[in-house]
């Protein structure tokens, strides 16, 4: 078996990551030009936004533990090749209602892809320096995310959108040859596909995805006003997850490896990171109103100021994974998590009429907090999850997902309900709401790992 350095893997693996996060970011800004050319209406764009959701999120469970089984570098190549004939396939569809099919598809290989580069990553590495690599992880996702929305605006406007896609392509291509080359092998002694394929519990993913797709599609209800039929399918995906659980349990190969929740520490991390990821999901949807249709400013402003949180976050993310190597991760989360909720406390106290670096102050605080939290918190989760660094990525990408598309649906709810209509009002009665969520969130989920940490050093020291 060839052995590769770790600085090639590392830096194959991190080029490939940045990529995705450029193709994510992209989107938005070419949606406009989408628009136009099929002549669509904004209803109609949005589902090439929420078809590549649904296959990220639906499939992602599935995909990281298939990861695990099959290998993280043959499930990246796999997959990375299907995503290049996909984005293929959309440069040359002659219909808006091709992309919804190719950007389903698509959201299914990136599940793979992503979730298999993650933990090619961060197993390139001991315990000891995760932190570290999760820093730099987060740190590519919010800078790609940046530099995709200045690429496909340049691009877009001096070529069309579909230059934009045909350029995303063929980095990806580009990446997928390093990774043929340079990420590290890991698919030696590991049984064959077929047989693997064979056993694995497809009506437990196929479950699993049911589920999420259904959840995802009620958030959307939800957020159009048609409340009934939402809730509706929020139970429905309640029941079938719960028979998804039930199959899982009785499979000799399951979709999701259960075992890992029994690690008290893996459990509070992962509830942490979807109490988290509402919170701020809730508040990526109320402030661009408050800003907007609140304060008046327009969307060019509110822009530019709302990208002080993605700035704080994707500076600080190294620093934030070298300090969690070196003093551990529990104080951290404590600390992010404390930011976030007095962060939220001062966002209730802005008025009409603030200015614009006020604004900015609190979102600045609210990205400091969040990558304060998110590195150490994710530290955990990883350091926890043993070999299956694939379903680990699956699970913390799944969860963090529907945390931000629940958000979204919670924010709408803040400005109709507890605002009375009132989107400052709204505003300002949810980041109170806000606070205390995550504020008693948080300390029942800490309040569970300091429990088994003691049940651990308990045991550890025997009975004398």
């Amino acid at each position: 078996m060839t052995v590769t350095a770790p600085w090639r893997n590392a830096s194959s693996t991190a080029f490939a990551l940045l990529n995705g996060s450029i193709e994510i970011g992209s989107w938005v800004i070419m949606l406009p030009s989408i628009e136009r050319e099929f002549d669509a209406t904004k209803t109609a764009i949005a589902w090439v936004i929420v078809a590549f959701a649904l296959g990220l999120a639906g499939a992602g469970l599935a995909a990281g533990r298939l990861a695990d089984l099959v290998g993280l570098k043959r499930t990246a190549l796999v997959t990375f090749a299907a995503e290049i004939a996909l984005l293929a396939g959309i440069v040359v569809a002659p219909e808006l209602w091709m992309l919804y099919p190719l950007r389903f598809l698509q959201g299914v290989a990136r599940a793979g892809s992503t979730n298999a580069i993650a933990a090619l990553l961060i197993g390139g590495f001991p315990p000891g320096r995760r932190g570290r690599v999760l820093g730099v992880r987060y740190a590519l996702v919010y800078g790609g995310q940046m530099l995709g929305a200045l690429f496909a605006g340049q691009a877009t406007q001096a070529w069309g959108w579909r230059a934009a896609v045909a350029g995303i392509a063929a980095v990806t291509v580009a990446h997928t040859l390093l990774l043929t080359r340079h990420a590290r092998n890991d698919t030696a002694k590991r049984e064959a596909v077929v047989a693997i394929l064979r056993r694995f519990d497809w009506p437990g993913a196929a479950a699993f995805f049911v589920s999420i797709g259904i959840f995802i599609f009620s958030i959307q209800l939800l957020r159009g006003g048609t409340e009934w039929w939402g809730v509706a399918c929020l139970l429905v995906a309640a029941a079938i997850l719960a028979l998804a659980i039930r199959i899982e349990r009785t499979a000799s190969t399951p979709a999701l490896d259960l075992k890992l929740f029994r690690n008290a520490r893996f459990t509070a991390a992962t509830a942490s990171l979807m109490i988290m990821s509402v919170g701020t999901g809730t508040a990526n949807f109320l402030f661009p109103f408050y800003m907007q249709q609140g304060l008046g400013w327009s969307p060019g402003v509110s822009g530019a100021v709302y990208v002080a949180m993605n700035m704080s976050q994707m500076l600080a993310s190294p620093l934030m994974g070298g300090i969690t190597d070196r003093f551990g991760a529990r104080r951290l989360v404590v600390a992010g998590a404390a930011v976030v909720v007095l962060a939220f406390v001062a966002g209730s106290m802005l008025r009409a009429g603030v200015s614009q670096w006020q604004v900015a102050a609190v979102m600045l605080a609210i990205g400091a907090g969040m990558v304060t939290f998110e590195t150490p918190n994710n530290t955990v989760i990883f350091n926890n999850a043993g070999p299956t660094l694939g379903s680990a990525s699956a699970i913390t990408g799944v969860y963090r997902y529907v945390g931000l598309s629940l958000g979204g649906a919670v924010g709408a709810t803040l400005i109709t309900v507890v605002g009375g209509g009132d989107v400052i009002l709204g505003f300002q009665r949810g980041m109170l709401v806000l606070a205390a969520i995550i504020a008693i969130g948080l300390s029942l989920a800490i309040g569970v790992q300091l429990a088994a940490d003691r049940r651990r050093a308990a045991a550890a020291a025997g009975p004398g």
